[in-house]
């Protein structure tokens, strides 16, 4: 899968012939790319127990309980596919365990969701009682990041709305991006996690599940705010490919 940009962008410096996998690859500290794609999964009956990065690292989404495994849908982004949690008991475990949330970070999910009768956890590394990072779903729809006792919530998400999160720690400051709207802040007490992250739930807990369809999940350890026309290069090709409203 691979988006070329052919629509001019207000962004004077980016290589207009430069294509989708370019970015994302030669993005600062990446680690994994999860792009749902049916060359990148492992099925069991129509569910995905496998979900592999892009990269070719060894590293994987798993879930070996049938029952907790969510369905591989194909069109559910328009022409890309996409794996939809049932926001009860679905729920992947990155292996091997390599993310630091102690360390600078990003961490970028496109995804389709709404408000539900919990938080729901889109990603999380945490560890009760204030340890670790969290993105996700509030009971009011709103996304929102946390990382240690610090937080910041952001824009509502709507119902089949997809959308596009971009989360980033680095000095202490919680940085949050929705959808290409203006970047929030807030102060944290840089108290991370190298714990195992986890798609669809909030810890080994399994509570909050996250009724969610995600697309996409990039994982960088550096702090990509420091280059905002990257990050709007990044945002200009999600709205072309996946359909994700920008102002």
């Amino acid at each position: 899968m691979t988006f070329v940009i052919d629509t001019p962008f207000d962004l004077p410096d980016a290589p207009k012939d430069e294509s989708y996998e370019e970015v994302v690859r030669g993005l600062p500290g990446i680690k994994h790319w999860f792009q749902v794609d049916a060359d990148l999964v492992q099925l069991t009956v129509g569910n995905v127990a496998i979900w592999r990065d892009k990269l070719a690292t060894n590293a994987v989404f798993t879930q070996g309980t049938v029952g907790q495994q969510a369905p591989f849908v194909p069109g559910a982004f328009g022409d890309w596919p996409g794996i939809d949690l049932d926001g009860i008991d679905d729920e992947y475990l990155l292996s091997p365990t390599d993310i630091d949330t102690n360390a600078p970070f990003t961490w970028i999910v496109i995804f389709k969701g709404a408000a539900g009768p919990s938080s729901q956890q889109l990603l999380s590394n945490y560890v009760a009682p204030n340890d670790g990072t969290l993105l996700s779903i509030n009971t009011g729809g709103f996304v929102r990041a946390q990382h240690g006792n610090g937080g910041v919530t952001d824009t509502e998400v709507m119902v089949s709305q997809t959308t596009i999160a971009l989360f980033s720690v680095s000095s202490s400051l919680i940085k949050l991006r929705v959808n290409g709207k203006p970047t929030l802040t807030a102060a944290t007490d840089n108290n991370g996690s190298t714990s195992t992250l986890r798609l669809g739930r909030l810890n080994s807990g399994g509570s909050q599940p996250a009724g969610s369809v995600y697309a996409e999940v990039i994982l960088c350890q550096a702090d990509l705010f420091t280059d905002l026309d990257l990050i709007k290069n990044l945002e200009a090709f999600a709205s072309l490919g996946y359909g994700v409203a920008l102002p």
